[in-house]
């Protein structure tokens, strides 16, 4: 049995939607979105996004579909970009 599972996550590096099984404190399989596997918990992620701690936070939100794509050349204006875009945000976005 597996010990969590995530259904339907975006993932960080490609944007695909993926099922993420995991047992033990690690993750044991990635897969195409499918069938139901018995765990003892899960989400049903919805497309959300699906990202590694933030530990290695080096991670482009724009090539995900997560925020739109920019020119930014730099870090401070990718924040600035960033910011202006999530401002309106509602909790539930």
């Amino acid at each position: 049995m597996i010990d969590f599972a995530v259904y339907k996550a975006r993932l960080a590096d490609s944007g695909d939607l993926a099922d993420v099984l995991i047992k033990e404190g690690k993750i044991i399989e990635i897969r195409s979105p499918g069938s139901v596997v018995e765990a003892r918990d899960f989400i049903d992620a919805k497309g959300a996004l699906l990202s590694s701690g933030f530990v290695d936070s080096h991670t482009h939100l724009d090539t995900t579909d997560v925020i739109p794509a920019s020119e930014s050349t730099t870090l401070d204006l990718a924040i600035k970009d960033y910011s202006n875009y999530v401002k309106d945000f509602t909790p539930d976005e």
